[in-house]
């Protein structure tokens, strides 16, 4: 209630004597009290704005932290395949020249490094990057991406937990269901690359998207797709068996008191891989 309570208090005291029956009571009425009672209703509306303020804020901690965990795989993914395709871009631009070399006797791989630096210069050895450099984010995502959701689903099917250790059996088929659909995307691109890559001092195409303009306008939507059977059956087995290597490595290498390998060791499982 708003308004003060009035609260009459009546005090019994009894007095006993030794060795009697008899007992003197005396009752004594206390003057009544006024006795203020405050209203409740704004503490307990601070309270539920407490409440739903720390609700809030498990929310949105726990939205960071299954955000992150997504993303840290695709950052470490972008970062780690953005490295690799950046140091080996230059041998691979040699293995494309001498595949599609023209000449009668396939030229060494020497002569290839002479031929382009003196033509071209440094910047030869890297032609065609920026288009894969480009999209090495997308198919590292795509395959990570299947690869962790396919892993979850058949640790969920015969453990339990989707974060069970799995079965190398297990490995190798998210690894090759991942390779696959990612083969899907990786064909227009690698065929991209390699036109890029494969053209003379003498420019064909401006650059990549003028690539896939004459290519689209010359052979249609599947001409941009052209190889897609084989770089599926290449990416099928490749990433399966490369994978469980990487996995098997890993375990090899990693010491029974730890969880995670050392940065060692996965460099090491890596190469080896």
């Amino acid at each position: 209630a708003d308004e003060p309570t009035q609260i009459s208090v009546f005090l019994n005291m009894s007095t006993f004597r030794d060795g009697s029956d008899t007992v003197n009571r005396a009752s004594a009425l206390v003057e009544p009290v006024a006795i203020e009672t405050r209203p409740t209703s704004a503490t307990i509306s601070l309270s539920n704005a407490e409440l739903e303020t720390q609700e809030y804020i498990s929310q949105i901690e726990s939205n960071y932290t299954k955000l992150l965990e997504v993303s840290s795989d695709f950052i470490a993914g972008l970062c780690g395949g953005c490295a690799g395709l950046v140091f080996g871009h230059p041998f691979d631009t040699i293995k494309v020249l001498q595949q599609t070399s023209s000449k009668k006797e396939r030229p060494q791989i020497l002569q290839c490094v002479k031929e382009t630096f003196k033509h071209e210069g440094p910047r030869g050895f890297f032609k065609g990057m920026a288009f894969p450099l480009a999209s090495v984010g997308l198919l590292n995502s795509i395959f990570f991406g299947v690869y962790g959701n396919v892993m979850k689903t058949l640790n969920t099917y015969r453990h339990g937990d989707p974060n069970a250790e799995p079965y190398y059996s297990d490995i190798f088929i998210a690894g090759a269901i991942a390779g696959g659909v990612q083969a899907i995307p990786a064909t227009p691109i690698e065929l991209v690359k390699v036109k890029l890559q494969a053209q003379t001092a003498k420019s064909t195409y401006r650059g990549p998207f003028d690539c896939i303009r004459r290519l689209y306008s010359t052979h249609g939507f599947r001409g941009c797709f052209r190889g897609l059977g084989a770089t599926i059956t290449r990416e099928i087995p490749g990433f399966s068996v490369y994978i469980t290597s990487y996995q098997f490595y890993c375990d090899k290498l990693t010491d029974k008191d730890h969880s995670y390998p050392s940065f060692r060791a996965s460099l090491i499982a890596g190469g080896a891989a």
